[in-house]
């Protein structure tokens, strides 16, 4: 997962993602036997979002922002750590879907 430093910069902030990360999973509360603690895995998870923000432990990704960039809210955000990111796929830039009208 460290070549993920060579996938994304500070130079992609604002561009439209797919971004594919392993998240972890709880088995529950209370004791379990091993069997079911070996047979849980973590999920593998796929979001789709605009890149708000990154540091040097999470990506910020928001589903929802402004087509105004004088408007810094966003919603829908949330934050990944980068050490359970593996693979992150760019869609485009905010220019590139301002330019289209809709009907």
């Amino acid at each position: 997962m460290g070549k993920l430093l060579l996938m994304i910069s500070s130079i992609d902030l604002g561009k439209l993602a797919v971004i594919r990360w392993i998240d972890a999973k709880e088995i529950g509360i209370g004791w379990h036997e091993q069997e079911e603690i070996d047979e849980t895995n973590c999920p593998t998870i796929i979001s789709i979002g605009w890149i708000t923000g990154l540091t040097k432990l999470e990506i910020k990704l928001s589903a929802d922002i402004s087509e105004d960039p004088k408007d810094t809210q966003a919603g829908r955000s949330q934050a990944i750590p980068l050490g359970c990111v593996f693979d992150v796929k760019f869609l485009g830039n905010k220019e590139d879907f301002n330019s289209h009208v809709y009907s």
